[in-house]
């Protein structure tokens, strides 16, 4: 059983060396260390937890650049482009909000990828059985 922060394997990709990208739940999710998320252009340095003037273990970033939160004025809910920078004992996780256009058509895609990858994905067991 996956847990709230696992992903499966297929979903799974590697965007520049050693930082992965996965679908969230209306976002897209990347995970790496400080170093790899700024080289590939996910993060600023000076956007990292830990980072002076940021909290040590988690941020969120408007989708203009400016830090987030609560009673600031500024906190941006589930607005396009904002970004949840959390620190994990493997590294960073950075959580992109996706326009409802984008989530639209990551969905369309991933349907129109499991209905022709290797196959047409059936029933499970009862598939079996008939062609026992």
């Amino acid at each position: 059983m996956l847990g709230h922060r696992e992903v499966r394997m297929l979903d799974r990709v590697e965007i520049h060396p050693g930082v992965f990208r996965s679908p969230g739940y209306g976002s897209m999710v990347y995970r790496g260390t400080a170093e790899a998320m700024v080289a590939a252009g996910v993060v600023e340095h000076s956007q990292l937890p830990g980072q002076p003037g940021n909290p040590k273990t988690m941020c969120t970033f408007t989708p203009d650049g400016r830090r987030a939160g609560r009673g600031t004025g500024n906190y941006c809910g589930a607005e396009p482009g904002r970004k949840r920078i959390f620190r994990d004992r493997k590294g960073f996780i950075v959580d992109v909000q996706l326009s409802v256009d984008l989530i639209a058509a990551a969905e369309a895609e991933k349907a129109r990828l499991q209905a022709c990858w290797p196959f047409p994905l059936v029933g499970g067991m009862e598939f079996l059985k008939g062609n026992a």
